[in-house]
């Protein structure tokens, strides 16, 4: 519906082959045409026939294998206008992410986020509010959300758990109902303004401690620089 394709008189059947098939912690079918099989478990990723999932309430891995499957498709279906840019495929893998950014301190305890704003509630955001949604530990400390933008109706495939009554209202609103329905320990504001104009309302005087910025444009993410934050954490999808 949020591609204006018609929905109606769809059919739920197994109709192989397809153009790309992912088998999530299965195996794969011989004749479902093009077929990625991804798992996870814990901090474990997983790519290849060896690949399953395991019982882990980490949602760092799911989240890392679910990219990269996509990843993959997008290569697989878009291979023709790739063709000459020297992108090669992911072979079998079997990895646990903490070696992979050399960080095997890791571990799924509580999550003090101290102060932290979002700017820019979007898509990505949404995939990393996705992660603070399904953390299996407390998570602490102030979130405050700051984004004018409401749901369209044109671009809901983008948008981790978007309804269609989310259509019209806030972004920031939706995100923080999700949150504050799992995490009572987590204090989230929503804040439905433009990011110049939370800050001017807020005020200079005490230092913002953690920004994500979660902006499209090169422009915005100066603009959040120019606030000068103690730490910083850039995402876009350019």
């Amino acid at each position: 519906m949020s591609g204006g394709a018609p929905a109606g008189g769809l059919v739920c059947r197994w109709a192989p082959p397809y153009d790309c098939v992912v088998f999530i912690g299965t195996p794969m079918l011989s004749d479902a045409g093009y077929a990625i099989q991804v798992g996870a478990d814990d901090w474990q990723v997983m790519l290849g026939p060896q690949a399953y999932c395991g019982n882990g309430e980490n949602p760092v891995a799911p989240a890392f294998a679910a990219a990269m499957s996509a990843a993959q498709v997008f290569k697989h279906v878009f291979e023709a206008e790739l063709a000459g840019m020297d992108v090669p495929p992911l072979q079998e893998c079997n990895i646990d992410l903490r070696d992979l950014f050399d960080a095997p301190q890791l571990t799924v305890a509580h999550l003090d986020l101290r102060e932290t704003h979002v700017f820019g509630v979007g898509a990505v955001s949404h995939g990393l509010v996705w992660l603070l949604e399904h953390w299996p530990s407390t998570v602490s400390g102030m979130l405050h959300l700051v984004d004018q933008d409401k749901y369209g109706d044109s671009n809901g495939q983008r948008y981790a758990f978007m309804r269609q009554k989310n259509v019209g209202t806030p972004k920031v609103e939706a995100v923080k109902e999700r949150l504050d329905a799992v995490h009572p320990n987590l204090s989230v504001k929503a804040h439905p303004v433009d990011l110049n104009g939370y800050c001017a309302t807020r005020g200079y005087e005490t230092p913002l401690y953690r920004v994500i910025a979660g902006l499209d444009s090169a422009e915005a993410r100066r603009h959040t620089a120019l606030k000068l934050p103690e730490r910083a954490v850039n995402m876009w999808t350019e």
